[in-house]
């Protein structure tokens, strides 16, 4: 079983317009995984949307992807996914 963490993966959760995080207490009170501001000090209602959702080292891969499924559930939430993994640019 890989560990989220080792595979160095993390999840966006974009608010709906006037949300807060509080909204999200109920889902993130024993999440595995913690939110951080995407855009940390943004003064602005776009940039104070995004967040990310950074696993615990014990996080594994399929908690994460049950806690993104729950907050896509959210009614407070516009957008839960995985963020994809980085990749080097093609050679040549």
């Amino acid at each position: 079983m890989l560990r989220a963490m080792d595979e160095h993966l993390e999840a966006v959760v974009a608010l709906q317009a006037g949300r807060g995080v509080a909204g999200l207490q109920a889902v993130m009170h024993d999440a595995p995984a913690r939110l951080e501001p995407m855009f940390p000090g943004a003064t602005d209602a776009e940039g104070c949307r995004w967040y990310l959702l950074r696993p615990a080292a014990h996080c594994t891969r399929q908690q994460l992807d049950a806690l993104v499924q729950r907050l896509q559930r959210c009614a407070d939430v516009d957008a839960a996914y995985l963020k994809p993994r980085g990749e080097p640019p093609p050679a040549g």
